[in-house]
């Protein structure tokens, strides 16, 4: 598998690929899409959400091997479970 970056190099496109999913999923999870040129959160659906979710991880085992997209997927739930976490906690102080 070959990734391209506007970098030239393999090793930061593949880096890139996986940052852009990351991101993604995070969006996904939060129901936030682009509009005008920003992001912007929508009230929750769940069928919209999930279709979403469903959408790029479908996409990440795709783009990746099985082992690659397990971890990016855990990696982002653990990353979005913390900064939501402590901001709740930040906010009851």
């Amino acid at each position: 598998m070959i990734f391209h970056s506007s970098r030239g190099c393999q090793v930061c496109a593949y880096k890139d690929r996986k940052d852009t999913y990351k991101r993604q999923l995070l969006y996904d999870i939060d129901n936030m899409v682009r509009e005008d040129g920003k992001w912007v959160k929508k009230p929750y659906d769940s069928r919209v959400v999930e279709e979403r979710l469903n959408k790029t991880i479908t996409w990440m085992y795709k783009v990746f091997d099985e082992k690659t997209a397990k971890e990016l997927i855990r990696s982002t739930l653990r990353y979005y479970w913390y900064k939501n976490f402590f901001t709740l906690m930040n906010n009851h102080r």
